[in-house]
């Protein structure tokens, strides 16, 4: 997290250095990939889950789950292990979590915090 965070606002709203967001010119946007075009259009039905996209894919820069891309070119095993069981650490306690309260009440008391946190995370991104 650490490592994401800080690159993330090393490069913050850079057209092209940023490690969050996709910017791109907006007279430009027909040149875009197909995908990206895609993902642009239907952004706001996205919103609930982009956040755990970004987390899990890394698009676009990297991974926070599974190590590859630009945020952890020149970064040792060390690191990229460390980082690996933060992971491991994480989605043991979200099982655990889950495992002892129950689908329901993890909903409501992990997931929709969550999902609210992820909408926060992305409008504070989107609007900056």
């Amino acid at each position: 997290w650490a490592l994401s965070h800080r690159k993330h606002h090393l490069n913050h709203n850079h057209l092209e250095n940023d490690y969050s967001h996709q910017w791109f010119i907006r007279e430009e946007r027909e040149n875009l990939h197909p995908l990206i075009k895609a993902s642009h259009f239907t952004r706001n039905l996205q919103l609930p889950i982009l956040y755990f996209v970004y987390l899990l894919t890394g698009i676009p820069d990297g991974g926070h789950v599974l190590f590859y891309g630009r945020m952890w070119e020149g970064h040792s095993f060390k690191e990229k292990a460390n980082a690996a069981l933060s992971v491991v650490v994480s989605a043991t306690t979200a099982c655990a979590l889950w495992s002892s309260m129950g689908t329901s009440d993890f909903t409501v008391v992990c997931m929709v915090p969550w999902l609210v946190m992820s909408f926060w995370l992305f409008m504070v991104t989107y609007l900056q």
